[in-house]
Parts: C-alpha cells; sequence; structure tokens
C-alpha cells in the first residue's frame, strides 16, 4: 500500500490508520480507519478501491477468510505450516451467484498465493509476541507496556523501504524484533530499563504518530493484519481463572 501511494509506512499509518492493542492479543493492530458517520473506507476513490492491487489481505480475500490453528489444548505453539491453513466463507452480500471461482485463482487475482508463507510466518511472530506480551503485562506499568507496544508497531509494520523487496526485510525485522523482544523476560517491576533496550535500535518514530496506543479496543478483526485470536487464556465467568485454549489466529473479514 505505501508503494502503491507513493508514501512512507509511517505517513501511510499516519494519514489513513489508528493503532491500537488487541484485546485478547495484546499486539498492536494497524486498522483502516473509517471516515464519517457513514464509516466508509478513507482509501475509496469515485466508489472504487485507490489501492486495488495493492490493497489489505483482509480486503482482497473477502469473502474468504483464513484460519491457522497454532496452538495445541495445552496452550503450547505446535509447528505449522501451509497445509495447516483452513478457509472460511461468508455471504458476500452482493452478486447474482452466476460465477464459480477456486481459492486458488480467488487468491491469485492479487498475487497471493495459495502456499502462502508470509502468512505463516506472519502468525508464528504474532502468536509469540501475544503470549511474551500477555505475561508482561500481569506486572509491568502502562507506562512499560506504551514502550513494549511501540516496540512492536516500529519494527513489525514501519520499518520497510518501499523501494526493496519486502520479504526480506520483513524476515531481517522479525529476527530483530525476536532478539528485542527477549528483554521482556528480564524485565522486573519498577524498572523501565529492560523495555527501553528493547526499544532502541528501531529508527525515529515522530512522537505524535504513536503518541500512545489505545488498549483493549474491540473489534480485534478489520485492519492491515488483522488477526483473531481465539481462545487464548479467557477468564472463566465461573471460577473467575483462566483457562489455556487453543491458540487459532486468521485474515479476518
Amino acid at each position: 500500500m505505501s508503494r502503491e501511494l507513493g508514501m512512507s509506512p509511517e505517513k501511510l499509518v499516519k494519514k489513513y490508520c489508528e493503532v491500537y492493542a488487541g484485546e485478547d492479543s495484546r499486539v498492536p493492530i494497524v486498522r483502516v480507519k473509517p471516515k464519517g458517520h457513514v464509516k466508509r473506507c478513507p482509501l475509496l476513490k469515485d466508489r472504487k478501491c485507490s489501492v486495488h492491487k495493492s490493497k489489505p489481505s483482509v480486503c482482497a480475500l473477502f469473502p474468504i477468510g483464513r484460519i491457522l490453528q497454532v496452538g495445541d489444548t495445552e496452550g503450547n505453539i505446535r509447528d505449522v505450516s501451509v497445509d495447516d491453513v483452513q478457509y472460511i466463507f461468508s455471504t458476500p452480500g452482493c452478486g447474482d451467484a452466476t460465477e464459480r471461482h477456486t481459492v486458488r485463482g480467488w487468491l491469485g487475482v492479487f498475487g497471493i498465493p495459495l502456499q502462502d508463507e508470509f502468512f505463516i510466518m506472519w502468525q508464528k511472530i504474532i502468536v509469540e509476541t501475544s503470549m511474551a506480551y500477555r505475561r508482561l503485562e500481569m506486572k509491568a506499568s502502562p507506562h512499560v507496556m506504551q514502550l513494549a507496544w511501540q516496540a512492536c508497531f516500529k519494527g513489525l509494520y514501519l520499518h520497510y523501504d518501499t523501494g526493496e523487496d519486502f520479504l526480506p526485510q520483513f524476515e531481517e525485522n522479525a529476527q530483530s524484533f525476536r532478539m528485542k523482544r527477549f528483554f521482556i523476560l528480564r524485565f522486573t517491576p519498577g524498572s523501565t530499563e529492560t523495555v527501553l533496550e528493547m526499544v532502541d535500535g528501531f529508527f525515529h518514530i515522530s512522537p505524535d504518530l504513536i503518541g500512545g496506543i489505545p488498549s483493549g479496543r474491540t473489534p480485534e478483526c478489520t485492519g492491515i493484519g488483522a488477526q483473531v485470536f481465539l481462545g487464548i487464556n479467557r477468564k472463566h465467568p465461573a471460577s473467575g481463572g483462566f483457562r489455556t485454549g487453543i491458540f487459532t489466529v486468521a485474515d479476518a473479514f
């Protein structure tokens, strides 16, 4: 999208999006921010998508959604591959049902391969980060969580040169962020030094871009890279305790 619009990821987010921490995942979600009282997509121009060839996968896939079960009933992350991806179909609510399409063909229109390795890599790092951030939030102050969210947001969403190939940059950013995220495990209450170490090293972002990442906004299902997390340690209404469920992430629609 940045390349299509001729602007940096930072400017794209600042102009068209909003950022918040997912209620379940606790990782930053970037959402295209609707405009006006009708909540129209800001990227529509003359009722057509201005980034049609590069639209977010959540838009490109509609009415198809992808699901990937990345955890078992014990709450452990398991090894997953493109063969584990499942698909959801919803009623589009438009058209006359005279056309037929295969999933492969539908994805191919937007250059999304059926064997989408990036989808797997993205899900893995999101779930890993979710687990780490959920642990961190149990003992960290709101200020420390803001630092942690900003590190994730900068490292995974913004640190890209639109003149270069995306995937190698993502792999490098993901590896760098994994190393930074290691410092979370060394965090001790009352100190922000560990998280500051984690944030240090990412490129400079204008303070007014992030400011503060709102926490706990819902729904967690309508944005760029938006994921739905189902059954992740939700609080049990009867016992008040937490149950460990299956980590399931998906392209939302």
